[in-house]
């Protein structure tokens, strides 16, 4: 998982080896299929508690490319936290409108108290 602090919260953003049709909010890191799920990203409200100190190993290349595109992979997620909180403010405004799937399945849904929605 890459670690990112935005506005005083920390988010864990998941690894995964194959990442979702979808890829519209993913950073991919290898080839086509490995890469950043930002949709399965969390906030973590404990580092204690949740964040294992033993270190994970992860493919080289892929560490590499990490590492390379830091600051855009922040910038993305920031784009894609700003959208999806947007949208939910809206949702909350306005029941009627349908909430679509790219919130409907982000794991975001669980730390909106966190979030300010």
């Amino acid at each position: 998982m890459v670690l990112l602090s935005i506005n005083n919260l920390t988010f864990a953003i998941p690894l995964r080896s194959h990442l979702p049709v979808d890829r519209r909010f993913c950073f991919v890191a290898d080839g086509n299929d490995a890469g950043l799920d930002f949709y399965k990203a969390v906030v973590i409200t404990d580092s204690q508690r949740y964040l294992e100190p033993n270190a994970i190993q992860i493919r080289q290349h892929e560490f590499e490319v990490l590492q390379q595109h830091d600051f855009d992979i922040k910038q993305n997620f920031v784009r894609f936290l700003t959208k999806y909180c947007k949208q939910m403010k809206r949702i909350q405004n306005n029941p009627s409108i349908p909430i679509p799937a790219w919130c409907r399945y982000s794991a975001l849904q669980y730390f909106h108290k966190e979030l300010g929605i």
